[in-house]
C-alpha cells in the first residue's frame, strides 16, 4: 500500500521532541512486557507484527532479545531487512517460515484494528499463540474505539475493526489465554494518574479548531492522536 510506503517519510517528519517521545514510548513498553517473561536468560526471542519503523525493535533487542519481524509491506522489510530478521507476509494464516512454541514474546501494536472483523482478530491472536513457547507471552496494542467515536474511521482509512476492552477479552478467553495485565495509557506510556490527568486536559482539545485558527492541521491532528485517544495494552500468556 502506498499509504504505509511513505509511512516512514512520515514519522522521519515529525518534530524531534515527538520522535524522542517514540522512542521513549516503545522503551517503557519493551521494560514492561519483559517483567512478565519467565525465562531470564540472555538469549531471549520475540516475534513483531507491524515492525513500524523499527523503534520497538531497538529498544527490546537492547533487552537481550533475538527479533523477528513479519510486515505485508515490502518496502519496510527490505529497510530493516539488513538490521534484523524480517519476512514478507502477513497474518492470518501464520506464514510457513514463522517458527512454532519458539518465541518468548509475539508482539503486535495498532494492527488488531485493521482486521476486517472480529472472527479474523480472533484468528490472529491464535497464530500468534503458536508461536510462542508455553508460558510465553502475546502483547497486543490497539486504540480502545470507545475514546475515538467516528473519529476511529476517519484516522485510517485501513481501520475496519473498532476493538474495545470488551470484545478484546472475549478473543482471549475464546483462544484460552491468560490475561496477565490489560493497561490504559496516553501519549509516551502515561498511565494512572499521569493517564486520568492528560484525559482531563485533552477533553478540551479540538484539533478541528485549532487548525482552522493557526493553521498546521497535521500538526494539530498529530497532537489529537498522542493526548485524546486510549490505548490498550494487552498481556496475556499461554497456558
Amino acid at each position: 500500500m502506498a499509504l504505509y510506503d511513505s509511512f516512514i517519510e512520515n514519522m522521519s517528519s515529525h518534530p524531534k521532541i515527538v520522535q524522542k517521545l517514540e522512542i521513549y514510548r516503545n522503551k517503557k513498553i519493551a521494560q514492561f512486557i519483559d517483567k512478565f517473561v519467565v525465562e531470564k536468560s540472555n538469549n531471549k526471542t520475540v516475534f513483531e507484527v507491524g515492525i513500524g519503523i523499527g523503534t520497538f525493535a531497538d529498544e527490546i533487542t537492547k533487552l537481550h532479545y533475538t527479533y523477528t519481524g513479519l510486515d505485508r509491506n515490502q518496502k519496510m522489510v527490505e529497510m530493516f531487512g539488513e538490521k534484523y530478521h524480517t519476512l514478507l507476509g502477513e497474518i492470518p494464516p501464520l506464514p510457513n517460515q514463522v517458527k512454532t512454541n519458539y518465541y518468548n514474546i509475539a508482539y503486535a501494536a495498532f494492527v488488531a484494528e485493521h482486521m476486517k472483523d472480529g472472527i479474523e482478530l480472533f484468528e490472529f491472536v491464535h497464530a500468534l499463540k503458536t508461536v510462542v513457547k508455553p508460558n510465553g507471552i502475546i502483547a497486543l496494542i490497539m486504540p480502545d474505539a470507545r475514546s475515538m467515536g467516528m473519529e476511529f474511521w476517519n484516522q485510517d482509512y485501513t481501520h475496519r475493526y473498532p476493538t474495545t476492552e470488551r470484545n478484546v477479552r472475549m478473543i482471549r478467553e475464546e483462544n484460552n489465554l491468560k490475561i496477565e495485565n490489560i493497561t490504559f495509557y496516553r501519549g509516551p506510556f502515561l498511565r494512572k494518574m499521569m493517564f486520568w490527568i492528560v484525559k482531563f486536559l485533552a477533553f478540551f482539545y479540538n484539533y478541528r479548531w485549532c487548525g482552522r485558527l493557526f493553521g498546521h492541521k497535521a500538526l494539530f491532528y498529530s497532537i489529537y492522536q498522542y493526548i485524546k485517544i486510549d490505548i490498550m495494552l494487552f498481556v496475556c500468556r499461554k497456558k
